[in-house]
């Protein structure tokens, strides 16, 4: 599967590398990052956002440029692990079961033991960890607070936010505003108040939020 995107993330990515299986590597997860979302969206549009947002709050939280490149890498690659729930999980409209659910969670641990060569552990341990909460209520791990890597938290709140305000085809988008005011609702129990008050920042920069919201 080509994508010029992919290549692009890539040669930023690497381009101090010389590690050619590194490289493939990385290739081949950003690919398949891309085939989910389609699968998934019927575009790729989720991933890359999320990524783009990432980049964004983490050089908002003051975070150096090697790192912030390299949470925007974990943002588009934070779902791949979906590649291990079936579609009637995935797309359903209802509510989970509770064995759906337990499927739906085991994500970030297949997703972390897909990242789980080349030069990636950085990527792979913040994957793993981006659906824990602040108040330990989250999986797999149970972490809480302090426990949880601020680039987890980063991830969660991207995530959080593109799935809120995109349409699916088991339910429409809420909107920039109200999923805005449900970040700032959970901050302190599911996500990070630090990271929320970034992405505040962030979308009130005009030019910011419109590329981000149309891109």
């Amino acid at each position: 599967l080509y994508s010029r995107e992919v290549t692009s993330i890539i040669g930023r990515a690497t381009e101090s590398q010389r590690d050619g299986g590194s490289q493939a590597h990385l290739a081949t997860m950003l690919s398949l990052a891309e085939a989910l979302d389609f699968r998934d969206t019927g575009t790729a549009r989720h991933s890359q956002t999320v990524g783009r947002l990432c980049e964004l709050m983490a050089r908002e939280l003051g975070l150096p440029e090697q790192r912030v490149e390299r949470v925007r890498l974990a943002g588009i690659l934070h779902d791949i692990g979906k590649i291990g729930v079936p579609d009637s999980i995935l797309r359903k409209p209802g509510p989970l079961t509770e064995e759906e659910r337990r499927q739906m969670n085991r994500h970030p641990e297949v997703g972390a033991r897909l990242l789980g060569a080349g030069d990636l552990e950085d990527i792979r341990s913040w994957v793993l960890k981006h659906h824990e909460r602040i108040d330990g209520g989250g999986y797999p791990e149970g972490l809480k607070g302090d426990e949880i890597p601020l680039e987890s938290s980063i991830l969660a709140v991207g995530d959080a936010f593109e799935a809120m305000i995109s349409d699916r085809v088991y339910r429409p988008g809420i909107g920039e505003e109200a999923a805005r005011e449900e970040l700032r609702r959970c901050a302190g129990t599911q996500f990070d108040p630090r990271v929320v008050e970034a992405l505040d920042r962030v979308l009130d920069r005009k030019e910011l939020r419109e590329v981000l919201l149309t891109e």
